[in-house]
């Protein structure tokens, strides 16, 4: 239903520039909620590459990329909230 475009670290926060798809009804449901306030926080689901040894057990963990925004009325974290939205 839409795309991350860029994210960054600002402020000791992780900022999120997603892409919402317009075309269809449950996009059109997306912009309508975010925009009267309705589902005004999100949640970020990772990608997390990891390093294993033989015997299974996990050497370290890489990098955390963010391929999933979930558009939520109460993000699991704290300060996961909508700060900017243009939509039609």
């Amino acid at each position: 239903m839409g795309s991350v475009i860029s994210t960054w670290k600002h402020n000791g926060r992780l900022d999120v520039v997603i892409n919402v798809d317009s075309d269809n009804i449950e996009a059109a449901l997306v912009n309508e909620f975010v925009r009267r306030g309705k589902c005004a926080e999100f949640s970020l689901g990772y990608k997390v590459n990891m390093s294993a040894a033989k015997d299974g057990s996990i050497v370290s963990t890489g990098r955390k990329e963010p391929v999933e925004v979930s558009i939520v009325m109460k993000g699991a974290r704290k300060n996961c909230i909508i700060r900017g939205f243009s939509g039609s």
